[in-house]
């Protein structure tokens, strides 16, 4: 499970929960749920958009989709924020490797996953292969034979093939050294099986937890050197360790799910995640949770979709190609398979997949259908219907699908399929204070650092109170990412500033002075009036900065301002436009998206089937699909139902009915 810096931590308890449950579970072509009572209920939808106001959505969608996540860099937030620090920074740490030897002993920090608290530790090293150093706390007692064993077929099998796969680590790294640094210690936490920080990729000036050296942690607790899980967790924490190397701005689920390929590839087992996605398949695919058993749901999707991608469209090399990229998803596959000659993009691709996941078959169409190298056991659950007319009304997550099978049951006819859906969707969970129809957004994307500046002149204010007043809205993984209010009078040095919502605890590291984190307002976000002091810079001229800087992983909805006034400045902003602001990587918005949905059907005749896809209208967010014969020719109906709007990850409603005449 990617946890924040910790990417790749596994949860092997909660893993082999799941796993056990799976296997007590039903295996088929598809689980039935019951039928709901039919009926003609309606459901309330939001009030179509006109052809204006869809035409400002595909505004704010086209803006979400070509600006920039902003990169970013510790090396330059050091320098801005804390200019007057003593230690000079450099990329590389070493100017010559560190010739360690067998019984050498080091200090190490480590973290406790489940405390949130670093300990230093001293470990000794036992061996060491080519790209291998391998040590064990001071302490603790594991096999020399099977930390061997480990190392050996990490350097023969485990390392040349995701190097093939995925690409190289930094080398010679911060260390000036082409060894990775396996360390095998306990207390870091209950049921974590490894994990890689990225922290120790940086000097400690930048990060006093840095253990300046490319590095895997593997826990004594948990697993046992030698090992089938021991072997698998080097695999999945190696691609991590790769894959922030080659392209660290890739979302989580995208760095998962090639962490997850990887232990297939390497042969080993993933630990039935691709069975908990199957059986909960309306889990969004371009989202994460680190919450238990949601996370376990989040691989899966993520491990089957890049596996479905990878054997479909030119073998598992095409992630090496995909992974150096510089676009971030979803254009980096749109170029990958453009260059490859294939006409299909992301969303053909996930539609797909879709498909692949309900029929799982690959013989069929050349293979679309189904996985050429994994076989789950286990086949998406789909609502059975066979008495009509039949209303449905659900929810769905963005980037993901619901699955309903139609049968005649001794009826026939012309099948009549209606579907409306919400036909916008908020980008995050908020409404623009009534100040103001607008809002500034960060936007949402793990190691980003996005701004927004504006110069103000205080210089007619010399010897006055003065203030900033705006509406916050935030929604930040606590003790991890934050949102700062700065000010620069050169713009070059700047001040982090405290105001009624912001923090100076700095548990992990992350926090550069003054800081928003966790959620406003309370346990789910709400907007706050903040007030932040200015006093200090009256009489000059300065500039202003609303910054939010994230971390490697699990990334939420992120900080969002509104109605900004300076009242000794007679200033007041409600955002109706750019007024002066300079965004890299702000969005400034009504809060509102276009929603895309797509109906897909397998009509069955016999034991084949042929598809139809059909889109959703925008304006009206309704689509209808008549099947003639059904209950002669036609002898079954899966419709698929899914739905995707860039950027957000909030559930949408929609309304299925079914008529037979």
């Amino acid at each position: 499970m990617c946890l924040r810096e910790w990417l790749g931590l596994l949860a092997l308890p909660l893993l082999l929960l799941v796993v056990t449950a799976s296997a007590c579970a039903p295996f088929g072509n598809a689980a039935s749920v019951k039928t709901p009572a039919s009926g003609d209920a309606t459901i309330s939808l939001k009030p179509s958009p006109t052809p204006q106001n869809l035409s400002a959505l595909l505004q704010a969608e086209h803006l979400l989709m070509t600006t920039e996540h902003p990169p970013r860099d510790l090396y330059s937030l050091v320098q801005r924020l804390k200019p007057h620090s003593s230690q000079t920074l450099s990329h590389r740490e070493r100017s010559t490797p560190l010739n360690a030897h067998i019984g050498q002993e080091d200090q190490f920090w480590l973290i406790n996953l489940d405390s949130h608290r670093y300990q230093r530790i001293r470990a000794r090293l036992v061996y060491i292969t080519p790209h291998v150093y391998m040590y064990v706390e001071d302490g603790q007692s594991a096999s020399l034979t099977a930390l061997k064993s480990s190392a050996d077929l990490f350097e023969e099998r485990i390392y040349p093939s995701e190097h093939a796969t995925f690409g190289s680590e930094w080398l010679p790294g911060i260390d000036d050294d082409p060894h990775l640094t396996i360390l095998n210690a306990t207390g870091l936490g209950n049921g974590v099986g490894g994990y890689f920080s990225s922290n120790d990729e940086y000097p400690t000036a930048i990060n006093p937890y840095s253990n300046e050296r490319e590095m895997i942690y593997m826990n004594l607790d948990a697993l046992l050197p030698g090992t089938a899980d021991y072997n698998s967790t080097l695999a999945h924490e190696l691609q991590h360790l790769i894959h922030w190397h080659v392209h660290p701005t890739d979302p989580g689920w995208v760095n998962e799910g090639m962490s997850l390929v990887a232990q297939h590839l390497n042969g080993f087992s993933v630990d039935g995640v691709d069975r908990a996605f199957l059986t909960h398949p309306n889990t969004q695919l371009t989202d994460w949770s680190d919450a238990m058993p949601a996370a376990l749901d989040h691989y899966g999707a993520a491990y089957l979709f890049l596996a479905y991608f990878a054997e479909h469209y030119g073998g598992y090399p095409i992630l090496k190609e995909l992974l150096s990229d510089p676009a971030d998803p979803p254009a980096s596959f749109d170029h990958v398979l453009a260059r490859h000659g294939y006409k299909d993009r992301f969303d053909d691709v996930v539609n797909k997949w879709y498909l692949a996941n309900v029929v799982q078959d690959d013989s069929i169409d050349q293979g679309d259908y189904g996985y050429a190298s994994i076989q789950a056991g286990v086949s998406v659950p789909t609502q059975q219907v066979t008495s009509y007319p039949f209303t449905m009304i659900n929810s769905i997550q963005q980037y993901a699908a619901e699955y309903y099978t139609f049968e005649p049951a001794g009826q026939s006819g012309t099948l009549t399929l209606s579907f409306s859906g919400t036909p916008t969707t908020p980008i995050i969970a908020n409404t623009p204070p009534h100040h103001s129809h607008y809002e500034w957004w960060s936007n949402r994307y793990d190691n980003m650092d996005s701004t927004l500046t504006r110069a103000f002149d205080l210089s007619g204010l010399k010897g006055k109170h003065v203030t900033l007043q705006f509406a916050a809205w935030f929604d930040l993984e606590r003790d991890y990412d934050y949102a700062f209010v700065e000010a620069s009078t050169d713009g070059i040095n700047w001040r982090t500033l405290p105001g009624r919502y912001t923090t100076a605890s700095n548990p992990n590291g992350g926090n550069w002075g003054y800081g928003y984190t966790g959620t406003s307002g309370g346990a789910s976000p709400q907007w706050v009036e903040e007030q932040i002091d200015l006093t200090p810079y009256a009489g000059q001229r300065i500039q202003l900065r609303f910054e939010e800087v994230t971390d490697d992983a699990v990334s939420r909805q992120g900080f969002a301002l509104a109605w900004i006034r300076i009242p000794e400045l007679h200033f007041e902003d409600t955002l109706t436009s750019d007024n002066g602001w300079i965004s890299h990587g702000f969005i400034r918005s009504a809060n509102l998206l276009p929603e895309h949905y797509s109906v897909q059907a397998l009509v069955y005749e016999g034991q084949g089937f042929s598809v139809r896809r059909l889109a959703a209208n925008m304006v009206s967010g309704q689509v209808t699909m008549t099947i003639p014969d059904f209950g002669r020719k036609v002898n079954r109906v899966i419709l698929v139902i899914s739905a995707w709007a860039v950027a957000t990850s909030l559930p949408v409603r929609y309304q299925l009915t079914a008529r037979l005449g």
